[in-house]
């Protein structure tokens, strides 16, 4: 009698599925929320290959337009506190149009254009102190001026 291949303990563990039955089939929401991130993606590659972004740039020059009309802006932001022309007036090259104040707050309630002009102040008044108290100093005399320096500092720097 011929003995068999494989001990009985190995055919049945080789027929037994220890992880369940596979799955044959995914269930329509599955295949559907593929299909909905499928086109998001597509989508979302197709906007990003045909679309066109501004770019904003400087130019230096001078713009010239057909109508007469041309758009003004101030280099930085403020408020306008007067204006110096009525709509449809001619101005000219230099006409002041309108007056934009640029203050800048601090957290605690100062402005920071009053801060640097009073620091400005100080720094002038300083100046001026020195200055007068160079005035007031006497001129140095030559001779003063030998005596005051070591003999060989005089005479490496002559």
């Amino acid at each position: 009698m011929a003995q068999a291949l494989f001990r009985d303990q190995a055919i049945s563990a080789a027929t037994d599925f220890q992880f369940g039955a596979p799955i044959g089939l995914m269930p329509w929401s599955w295949w559907a929320l593929s299909g909905f991130f499928l086109l998001v993606a597509a989508l979302t590659m197709g906007f990003l290959a045909t679309a066109s972004f501004p770019r904003k740039e400087a130019a230096i020059g001078i713009l010239r337009f057909s109508t007469g009309e041309i758009r003004i802006t101030a280099p930085r932001a403020g408020i306008v506190t007067a204006i110096h022309v009525r709509e449809g007036q001619a101005v000219a090259k230099g006409d002041l149009l309108a007056f934009v104040t640029t203050e800048q707050l601090f957290a605690e309630g100062g402005v920071y254009d009053a801060r640097v002009l009073a620091a400005v102040a100080r720094q002038r008044a300083m100046l001026e102190q020195r200055l007068a108290a160079v005035n007031l100093s006497e001129p140095l005399k030559p001779d003063r001026c030998a005596n005051a320096w070591p003999a060989s500092a005089s005479n490496s720097a002559r």
